[in-house]
Formats: C-alpha cells, sequence, structure tokens
C-alpha cells in the first residue's frame, strides 16, 4: 500500500499564505507530483487542450501503468499547518476507463486517511468530499494514528491513486476480475480545498446506521469487475440507487464494497437493504472486520428488475471460506467494510451482461 516513504518523494508546494490552496493548473502542475512506490514511467503535467478541461484554465494530466510491479500515486506535499481549517475537498475528474480511486490525507508522524469515489469512462466527475467521508487505514503496514482521529492541520499531503493498481499486484484477484493491464490517464479539474462543512452522507440515528444516502455527486463504493458504476436517479425504483453494470462468467466475480467506519457497526442486530437484478443472481452479502475475519450470508436476487427486501441478522452470519481465522468471532465494532460478491459464475456458470441495484443501506439496532 501506499507508504511514508513515496509521500515523502512529493514536491513541496509554493506560498506560505494562510488560505487553503486552490489547483487550478493555469499555471502549471501547481506543486503535484508522481510518486512512484514500484515500477516506471508515472508522470504529471498541466494540460490545456479543451477536451481535457472541465472547471478550470487548465487541468493535470496523471498519467500511470496498471500492472504487476507498477505502483504510483499523483500527490500534492502541503506546508504544516495549511489545511487547519479544511472541512472538505471538491474537484472533477475525468478518467479513461472505469475504476475506483482512492483519496487520502496523510498526517505528519499520524495515519493515512481514505476516501473512495469511482470514475466513470470517458465522463467528468464531479467529486466532493467531507472529512467524515476519510477513514483510517488499517492495513498492517499503515502508519499508526496516535489519537485515532483525522486532525486536519497535521496533514501534510494529499495524494490520488487508482485502486486498480492494488489489485493488479495479485494474479488470482486479477484473473478472477479479469482485470486488464495498460497505460491509464486521469484528469484532475479545480482541485480545491474548502472551509465548507458538507452534511455526512452516512447518518447514525437512534436506531439504525445508514451507510451511504447516496447524496454526493460522486458515488463511494469500490468496484471490482464492473463495466460501470453509478448513483442512479432513473432506476426501476424510486429513490437513489446504487446501479452496477457488468458480465457475469464462468470462474470469475463481481463485487461492490462500501468501506465504513470502525465502531459503526457497535450494538447493532442486522443489516438490511432493498436490491434489483436484471437476471437472477446469486450473492454473497459479506462483512470483513479490521484483522481481516470474514463472516458472510447468501441470498437470491430474482430478475425481472423488481424490488426485494432483505433484513440479514449479524448472529446468522457464518465465517467466509475465505477468511484468515476460521474460528473468528464476530466483533461488529471492528467492521470496516461490506461486500456485496456476485457469484453467480461460480455457483451457476452463468455468462452473461447483468445490472444490479442496492437501495441505501440500513444497519439496524
Amino acid at each position: 500500500m501506499l507508504t511514508t516513504v513515496v509521500l515523502g518523494m512529493l514536491v513541496a508546494a509554493g506560498g506560505q499564505d494562510s488560505s487553503l490552496p486552490h489547483n487550478t493548473f493555469d499555471r502549471g502542475t501547481e506543486g503535484w507530483s508522481a510518486g512512484q512506490m514500484a515500477g516506471t514511467g508515472a508522470k504529471v503535467e498541466a494540460v490545456y487542450d479543451k477536451p481535457h478541461l472541465k472547471a478550470s484554465p487548465g487541468s493535470l494530466a496523471y498519467s500511470y501503468k496498471v500492472a504487476n510491479g507498477e505502483v504510483s500515486i499523483a500527490g500534492l506535499q502541503v506546508g504544516e499547518g495549511k489545511l487547519a481549517k479544511l472541512n472538505s475537498i471538491r474537484f472533477w475528474m475525468l478518467a479513461d476507463h472505469e475504476t475506483t480511486v482512492a483519496v487520502t490525507l496523510q498526517e505528519k508522524d499520524g495515519g493515512r486517511y481514505s476516501a473512495a469515489c469511482h470514475a466513470a469512462k470517458n465522463a467528468w466527475q464531479e467529486v466532493q468530499l467531507s472529512l467524515s467521508d476519510f477513514v483510517l487505514s488499517t492495513e498492517a503496514d499503515a502508519p499508526k494514528d496516535p489519537d485515532g482521529k483525522l486532525d486536519p492541520d497535521q496533514v501534510e499531503s494529499v495524494a490520488i491513486i487508482d485502486m486498480e493498481q492494488f489489485l493488479a499486484q495479485n494474479q488470482a484477484i486479477s484473473d478472477v476480475l479479469g482485470l486488464k493491464s495498460g497505460t491509464r490517464n486521469i484528469y484532475l479539474s479545480d482541485f480545491k480545498f474548502s472551509e465548507e462543512k458538507l452534511p455526512d452522507s452516512s447518518v447514525a440515528g437512534s436506531d439504525s446506521y445508514l451507510v451511504d444516502d447516496y447524496s454526493r455527486p460522486q458515488q463511494s463504493w469500490i468496484g471490482l469487475g464492473m463495466n460501470s458504476m453509478a448513483i442512479a436517479k432513473d432506476s426501476p425504483f424510486a429513490g437513489r440507487w446504487l446501479k452496477a453494470d457488468y458480465h457475469e462468467a464462468p470462474g470469475h466475480a463481481n463485487a461492490v464494497i462500501r468501506v465504513v467506519r470502525p465502531g459503526a457497526l457497535s450494538g447493532k442486530k442486522s443489516i438490511a437493504f432493498s436490491a434489483g437484478s436484471a437476471k437472477d443472481t446469486q450473492l454473497i452479502v459479506q462483512i470483513e472486520l479490521v484483522n481481516g475475519a470474514k463472516f458472510n450470508t447468501p441470498i437470491t436476487v430474482s430478475g425481472m428488475a423488481h424490488s426485494q427486501d432483505f433484513n440479514l441478522p449479524f448472529d446468522e452470519m457464518k465465517v467466509a471460506d475465505d477468511s484468515p481465522d476460521k474460528s473468528a468471532k464476530l466483533d461488529l465494532s471492528i467492521v470496516k467494510q461490506i461486500i456485496l460478491v456476485d457469484i453467480s459464475g461460480f455457483v451457476s456458470s452463468s455468462d452473461q451482461d447483468n445490472t444490479l441495484w442496492i437501495g441505501p443501506i440500513k444497519i439496524k439496532a
């Protein structure tokens, strides 16, 4: 994963004033640079051609490779205390491929916090991130955070990374997801650090926790093996739903993942949501803990795109086959992500296109 060493390679941003940074890229890369953890060839440059401009005079072009042995970031080193007043980050993103991007904030002598946002292929995507969207990285090699909370005044660098680069480091995962290697490009426009506070997209109530109200312009799920993914307002169902288009194939899996803040599920009893599918689909609903343990339950979503309601008790979930500890106990206080996996290609050798809709997910007490 990202390391402090890579983040330290970033070129320091210019300027010592107390205002929050706002990158319009009209003066070049404005402090952004490429950091290469493994491999070669990653680079950033300012571009001014009309197809790659959106909301500012210039755009930042980040070119890199998705392949085994290639890991890089585009990042900005900020001065100490420069982001003390930060409450949100806004920017536009254009990718030449469908992928999920992680935005990371690295504290000085502290933790690394990340927020996911999906990028549609060849379409400008507006991104709005609140500080509450950033979750502490808990991988084995992630830096520890002394106080366990994001302190904007301690943030020393910001980075963008295509999460497919991490998946490409494991050949078995690449094969199951049908991941293709090659050169990729992402363009950033009007990257703004702001004092403006945004409403939380994950909402805790007295008897439930809403994982995602789908209120952001971007969708904040990680997509694996997806042809496209978006927050749909024109689905067969009322309101906003997560819409995922993909191809089911023998020996392949497709998944959507939502990172949750550890502790958010404490004291809860079940996970409830509505789902619809164009074709009959076999899903695994899984939760993963900070320690890597996984628990799941299978469900069937009938085709013909009609809505079905599910309420799955946590105490009926079984230890997953791929959980590293088969004797693990479910500790809801350390759940780090919710995963929905389409396993139709394994259980029925399905070979077809499918569309899956997921309504807002509630964790009930």
